[in-house]
Parts: structure tokens; sequence; C-alpha cells
């Protein structure tokens, strides 16, 4: 067989979450799993057209994993990822350094659609 649960073997997804955590507008794969593992998957198209996951991270937590939540709960304008375990409640924050160059990349290939003023006032 082939796919995600073939690639790590017998282990049980418990939870799945689909984010952009590169900044890329295509959604990665999350999967948490009974035996401890956060794993995440970016999808690429192959040359006959199928879809094939490629997996781009792995980390145990020493206990399984039973939710993935995506949210800005630091209020920086990065969004976190919170997993829920036996263990507790675990926080990954973004590599500063990355998030500037995914950032940075975004801002370098951004084309204004429409003109508008600097400042922008809003009246209540």
């Amino acid at each position: 067989s082939s796919g995600i649960n073939a690639e790590y073997g017998y282990d049980s997804p418990t939870c799945l979450q689909l984010m952009d955590i590169d900044y890329d507008k295509e959604p990665e794969i999350l999967v948490g799993t009974y035996g401890s593992m956060l794993l995440v998957y970016k999808l690429y198209l192959t040359v006959d057209g199928a879809m094939k996951p490629v997996r781009k991270y792995i980390r145990n937590y020493n206990s399984p994993i039973f939710n993935i939540c995506y949210s800005d709960i630091t209020q920086d304008g990065l969004f976190e990822i919170i997993l829920l375990s036996y263990n507790g409640l675990h926080i990954l924050q973004r590599c500063l350094k990355t998030a500037a160059g995914y950032i940075g990349r975004i801002l370098r290939d951004y084309t204004p659609t429409e003109t508008c003023p600097f400042f922008s006032e809003h009246y209540g």
C-alpha cells in the first residue's frame, strides 16, 4: 500500500488538521498519532497527475496526541500550532528567522490590485 498510513507503519492516527504552515498558500497535512508522533506532510502533484504526500517534519511527544489547533494565541501575527496530549498542552511557535523569510518572500512577490492611500482613516 502507499500513502501516509503505510509510511509510518502500524501507528494509529488520532487527529488531523490542514493548515498552511509555510506561507505558500497550500495547506500542509498535520497528523497526530496514538504513538506520540506529530507528522507534517506536503502534497505534491506527480507527473501522472496523482497527489503524493511527502513527509516534511516528524517529532515524538512521548504521549498520544489527541488534538491539533492552529491559532495566533500570542497575538504577534504568526499562528502557533497547539497540540493536546496526555502530557498536556504543547505550543509550537515559529522560528522568527524562518517566518521573516516566508513573509519577506510574500511581500516581494506582492502586486497590489488597486491603489490605496498609505494611511486609511476609519470613523466610528
